[in-house]
């Protein structure tokens, strides 16, 4: 997929136009099985300001990774995308006051050096040079 996006931002396409066609056409695929399997009343809410919120949040992350392929080199956002684990660690403590032990400190700590061992950051030091 993020092959595509790439490919399809290089080839001018905008990102709100490749946003809306991967929502799109996923609501039509939805739709059409669910009419099959005589299904679509199933998806009826009680609950649809909480639906639109997550839908808006999910929307927003979809920009910023379409935005991130977009502007990046693939292999780097893909890298950088790997981080998400981390931070979904970090935002359970910070906003749940989730206990984490040492032991998945350690493990967010050997994964984030990892991504950065792959990303390769020179932070200014003249260190690698990318052409």
């Amino acid at each position: 997929m993020a092959m595509l996006v790439k490919l399809a931002g290089e080839r001018g396409a905008h990102l709100a136009e490749l946003v809306f066609w991967r929502q799109f056409i996923s609501l039509i695929c939805i739709a059409a099985l669910l009419g099959v399997w005589g299904k679509l009343s199933s998806i009826r809410t009680k609950r649809f300001g909480a639906h639109a919120l997550r839908a808006a949040y999910g929307l927003t992350g979809m920009f910023f990774v379409y935005g991130a392929v977009i502007l990046l080199p693939l292999a780097e956002a893909t890298a950088i995308s790997f981080t998400a684990p981390f931070f979904a660690v970090l935002l359970a403590v910070v906003l749940f006051g989730e206990k984490v032990g040492m032991y998945r400190w350690g493990a967010v700590a050997l994964g984030f050096s990892g991504v950065v061992v792959l990303t390769q950051p020179a932070f200014g030091l003249g260190g690698c040079n990318r052409n």
